[in-house]
């Protein structure tokens, strides 16, 4: 390595790495080896890093040359308001999924008003996330309402069928502070569940068929296949669910799910199919649909 290639000014000059990723990157060695604040990349980018902070610069910019996300290479995303744990085990939650977990908080919301003697810290109102996965929506939803009066009157649930990603939403929760209100189950969708009825249930299933050109691009082609694609037409994980879902929801209860955004038509249908009421779609922030939602009729 150059003498010249010492400071966070140098490697910035130097490095073919986006510049964003580059500061991402940074930031996390800096906070990791010297625990600098955010600033000091400005404040401080002339001041000579040690060997040891080179050395696992150049390990971390190969990696992202390479193509690994970067979130697998700091461990960490920023996701609605919470910091959330993330390894190859799980996917690296979304921007797009943001809107799942405020279309689920308003659902709550509205179906807790609309039943406003029936819920209290005796008889709570069941919310169950299927596929957690790092546990993003369901821990995202329940720090929203953790200092809210409602919260006593909420049980939050998640399943996932890969042990290895429950690992990461248990420490997720525990990180949150979440570990004693949110219960965890290995559980192939509905199958090792309790039997509970729940009056929310929420999903970003695997939606990529199997030939979706997109596996083999970006950041996809490092995170767990299994929860990319359903190994077939990017459907059925919707059908089995929702097949399942109506005798799981209570009467008025509510079934919301993420999907690719040409795959809103084909969600509805299967909703519809399974006599499902006031279905709708909602579009994500760049204008796709992106959320499907409906009623148990």
């Amino acid at each position: 390595m150059s003498s010249t290639y010492t400071t966070i000014r140098s490697i910035l000059q130097t490095t073919s790495l986006d510049r964003v990723d580059a500061k991402v990157l940074l930031y996390y060695l800096i906070h990791h080896h010297y625990q600098w604040p955010r600033s000091y990349l400005i404040s401080h980018d002339l001041d000579v890093l040690s060997d040891a902070f080179l050395k696992d610069w150049v390990c971390l910019e190969a990696k992202r040359q390479e193509g690994v996300p970067v979130a697998y290479l700091t461990h960490t995303r920023y996701f609605h308001q919470i910091d959330l744990i993330v390894s190859p085990d799980v996917l690296i939650p979304r921007p797009e999924t943001e809107l799942l977990v405020e279309r689920g908080i308003s659902t709550i919301v509205d179906f807790l008003h609309a039943n406003p003697m029936r819920f209290n810290s005796s008889n709570r109102l069941n919310i169950l996330d299927l596929g957690c996965g790092s546990g993003a929506i369901i821990l995202a939803i329940a720090k929203q309402f953790q200092k809210s009066p409602f919260f006593a009157h909420l049980n939050f649930m998640a399943s996932d069928v890969s042990p290895s990603a429950l690992k990461v939403a248990q420490q997720n929760a525990n990180n949150l502070s979440l570990s004693d209100y949110v219960q965890f189950f290995e559980s192939n969708w509905f199958d090792q569940l309790p039997f509970e009825q729940f009056g929310i249930i929420l999903s970003n299933p695997p939606y990529l068929s199997s030939n979706d050109s997109h596996l083999q691009m970006g950041d996809l082609r490092f995170e767990p296949l299994g929860a990319l694609s359903d190994f077939a037409d990017g459907l059925s994980a919707y059908r089995l669910i929702c097949a399942q879902a109506r005798q799981r929801l209570l009467s008025g209860g509510s079934i919301l799910f993420e999907h690719g955004f040409e795959q809103a038509k084909d969600v509805q249908a299967i909703l519809h199919k399974e006599s499902f009421v006031q279905i709708l779609t909602e579009k994500d922030y760049s204008g796709l649909d992106r959320v499907t939602f409906a009623q148990k009729g």
